[in-house]
């Protein structure tokens, strides 16, 4: 399991006992993941299908000594792989769809292959018309940015922050700054960086406002939940519900918990979605029925 406070991933035997776990604090995870915003850690955990390793994702990226812009604003999110054999991890960089205007984050990876995955990018806004994208990614061409990196002219210092790149030796998260997805690109290939390859696997958020324009089919803030057992081809998502609370109703006590509730009125509760991916795009049709009560 891994732990977005930490961050950490611990091994549970089946009775429930922590038996070992992996840390930044002790090298066991790269060093920088310490610099995780709260509440922002490895959110995502995956097992790849040959069951020899784990592929761990942040939720934004880090808040390194040297940044000043709000990590929250940054496109560069940390990809850390464990080898279960031999512990040894490697790092690799998402890039984040603008977050700077998008708002997102990642809640979920899900393996495909040893190296291709599915990855739940969102906003936190309710449908209809939100962002809600489930991408495909692929690590095979992607630069190591972890203790192991080889990139000529960096140099690694888990204290700064990682892979320090560019003529002012710069934290990865530091460098791109503020930069659109794009931008982040082409600075990152200048410094001989390649985050991992991304494409659009599916638009979540446009298949279930296709099915109701406001926002009462599946209209959650917070999908964070993606499973498959097919390679791929049949997707099943789920939805954080924050317990059906989002505050409280008043600001003195007696305090009175304020339920969280749906664009159509409903109060929000875990739902799972299941979607046939081979049957995309979905066609939406309507018919009139008529009923003779007689």
């Amino acid at each position: 399991m891994s732990d977005e406070y930490g961050p950490f991933i611990t091994h549970f035997r089946a009775d429930g006992r922590a038996v070992e776990r992996l840390s930044p604090f002790d090298g066991s995870l790269p060093k920088e993941l310490k610099y995780r915003v709260p509440n922002k850690g490895m959110e995502g955990l995956a097992l790849t299908p040959d069951g020899k390793t784990l592929v761990g994702i942040m939720q934004s990226a880090l808040q390194q000594p040297d940044l000043t812009k709000k990590p929250g604003n940054v496109t560069t999110l940390r990809i850390v792989t464990v080898d279960l054999r031999t512990c040894a991890t490697h790092e690799y960089l998402y890039l984040l769809q603008d977050p700077d205007d998008t708002g997102t984050a990642v809640s979920e990876i899900t393996a495909l292959s040893s190296t291709k995955f599915l990855v739940d990018e969102r906003d936190g806004n309710f449908e209809p018309g939100a962002f809600k994208k489930i991408y495909e990614i692929d690590l095979r061409d992607a630069t190591d940015v972890g203790p192991k990196a080889k990139v000529a002219g960096a140099v690694y210092d888990s204290a700064k922050g990682g892979l320090l790149v560019g003529d002012a030796q710069s934290s990865l998260d530091a460098y791109v700054g503020k930069d659109t997805t794009e931008e982040a690109t082409a600075d990152l290939a200048g410094v001989g960086i390649k985050p991992v390859a991304k494409k659009l696997y599916v638009d979540l958020g446009a298949l279930v406002t296709g099915f109701d324009p406001t926002g009462g089919f599946f209209g959650h803030d917070k999908v964070e939940g993606v499973a498959t057992t097919d390679g791929g081809r049949t997707l099943v998502v789920s939805n954080d519900n924050d317990f059906g609370i989002d505050g409280l109703s008043n600001t003195a006590p007696p305090y009175a918990l304020h339920a969280k509730t749906l664009p159509n009125g409903q109060q929000d509760d875990g739902e799972y979605l299941k979607i046939d991916t081979t049957k995309l795009p979905a066609r939406v049709t309507t018919a009139t029925v008529t009923i003779d009560v007689r």
